[in-house]
């Protein structure tokens, strides 16, 4: 689910207006495992709404008029709501969780809470990070024809560390314009403020990562994840079309039910 969601961040890029639906697929493959199969992200996009699948049953769908955000297990048939309410209250649950446990931590003998506070720390995940480290995304200059389109390479960089190189083509090379784009614009600025409104997450989860990758120019045709100098997973676009999606299908599926925001309710397997 985290690396769908970073998908769909590449994808926020431009303004205008949406004029149609269309359906975007890319695959996904992994370099450092060959053997492993590869996995399909369908994304569709309309008036103020987006759709995105993966192979694994994942699935999240974005209601920019709503101002919400539907994050839907196919498995287990049930779905989270992402809004600023929900948001705000996990953010109040996060804050009393850390509170208690870190006053239990006082009533422990002090060789014993540096183990307990390790343990704190892994059972929360993500919840109660300190500010996390600066997003960069670099224009490199650096060009390449990638399935016939002219394409160049912006590099992300998280605290200093290169993560992935994003390849770009013009969006008439995919027969779309820019206009065609706002609703990941809505999007990307949705998820900044969401993420913002839970100090918790640190701030390279809010605003600064959302609003650095706006600076990327283009379609993506390519999209390099990194593990230091060593490439691990390559997403590349297989087509874009236009489609007729049915209203229904930007909501989560009939009888599926809802479960409540908390820590850890989403961290990936």
């Amino acid at each position: 689910m985290k690396r769908l969601l970073f998908v769909c961040l590449v994808l926020s890029l431009a303004a205008g207006s949406a004029s149609a639906d269309y359906l975007v697929i890319m695959d996904e493959r992994s370099v450092a495992d060959p053997d492993e199969p590869p996995q399909e992200h369908r994304i569709y996009l309309g008036n103020g709404v987006l759709k995105f699948t993966d192979g694994d049953g994942g699935m999240m769908i974005y209601r920019a008029a709503d101002e919400v955000m539907y994050a839907v297990e196919t498995s287990s048939e049930s779905y989270y709501v992402m809004d600023k309410e929900s948001m705000t209250a996990m953010a109040s649950q996060i804050g009393a969780m850390t509170e208690q446990m870190k006053a239990a931590l006082e009533q422990l003998p002090e060789d014993q809470r540096e183990m307990a506070a390790k343990y704190m720390a892994e059972s929360m995940g993500s919840a109660g990070a300190a500010a996390a480290p600066t997003v960069k995304v670099e224009d490199t200059g650096k060009t390449e024809r990638i399935d016939g389109k002219a394409c160049k390479r912006y590099d992300v960089q998280v605290g200093g560390e290169k993560e992935n190189e994003i390849w770009v083509t013009d969006f008439k090379n995919v027969g779309m314009n820019a206009g065609d784009f706002q609703v990941f614009r809505d999007f990307a600025g949705f998820m900044g403020d969401l993420m913002a409104s839970v100090p918790q997450f640190g701030d390279a989860t809010g605003d600064n990562a959302f609003s650095s990758m706006a600076e990327i120019d283009g379609f993506p045709v390519l999209i390099r994840e990194f593990d230091g100098e060593t490439v691990e997973t390559e997403n590349k676009l297989r087509s874009v079309e236009e489609v007729t999606v049915d209203e229904a299908e930007y909501m989560p599926p009939e009888g599926f039910t809802e479960k409540k925001m908390g820590p850890g309710a989403m961290e990936e397997e």
